[in-house]
């Protein structure tokens, strides 16, 4: 994905660039790079509805804790996940071969805070013991108990 982006950014959207009437080569960079991201995040909005949009879940919330614990996740909602993945590690990267902004050190610090908040969650998530599988309502109600003490 990283390289079919660069390679985009560096032809066609250039060229648009040039189409513009941006004539310096960091008005040209900046309107790459930016017409690099709108185009991914529009591709993504249309993905992610077209994956999601069939599920009755997202128009009726009382659905979604109809489905018990050992819902398989679809293979189009792992494909659109593993996207949303690449493109955040393609960001990271980008960070280092992207004409240096203002807030360089701020990006930089958000990734690797965010990247490493998931990583301990995950590590978090597989040292709680296994539970039985039952369904997500009594979960939700279990989770949700107030004690008296």
């Amino acid at each position: 994905m990283f390289i079919t982006v660069r390679t985009l950014q560096a032809t066609v959207f250039s060229f648009l660039a040039k189409l513009a009437g941006l004539k310096t080569a960091k008005e040209t960079a900046k309107f790459a790079e930016a017409l690099r991201e709108f185009s991914f995040y529009s591709l993504s909005l249309f993905l992610s509805w077209v994956c999601l949009g069939r599920e009755s879940w997202l128009y009726n919330l009382d659905e979604m804790w109809k489905y018990d614990r050992q819902y398989t996740v679809p293979a189009e909602f792992k494909a659109l996940y593993f996207l949303e993945a690449s493109w955040y590690l393609a960001g990271v990267v980008s960070l280092f071969l992207d004409a240096k902004r203002k807030d360089f050190v701020e990006m930089t610090t958000h990734h690797l805070c965010t990247g490493g908040e998931e990583e301990m969650e995950e590590v978090e998530e597989e040292k709680k013991p296994a539970k039985k599988a039952g369904n997500l309502e009594d979960g939700l109600a279990e989770s949700c108990k107030i004690s008296d003490a």
